[in-house]
């Protein structure tokens, strides 16, 4: 992952400005940012085994596995698909959460934050 600190770092610091200049708070843009920079370094691929195989198993750790537990062999089909939906609407969440709090200073509402 080193390798990407720089392209992720040209997302997120344009992407903590625009919040920090549409906000006018400092801390505001500053969160967005480290939020955008560390939510790049979170693939999908975790919680995409949804509706794959059955009896399918992944192994791999998610980025919200601390809140929605890691996936272990001896889950039901039913478990593994709320989880893996779960996983993947807060990881849409990380990405337009930024973006939409931009909107919603410009008065245009929160749905665009919770579009993810």
């Amino acid at each position: 992952w080193p390798a990407h600190i720089c392209s992720r770092l040209l997302m997120a610091v344009p992407t903590g400005l625009v919040v920090w200049l549409a906000s006018q708070n400092f801390r505001a843009g500053l969160v967005v940012c480290l939020m955008t920079w560390f939510s790049l370094y979170v693939g999908w691929g975790t919680y995409m085994s949804i509706g794959a195989d059955t009896h399918g198993y992944n192994s791999r750790s998610g980025v919200f596995d601390w809140a929605l537990g890691r996936q272990m062999e001896n889950w039901t089909y039913p478990r593994r698909v709320v989880r893996d939906y779960a996983g993947m609407s807060l990881r849409g969440l990380i990405w337009t959460a930024p973006q939409g709090y931009v909107v919603y200073h410009l008065g245009l509402g929160w749905a665009p934050s919770f579009s993810g």
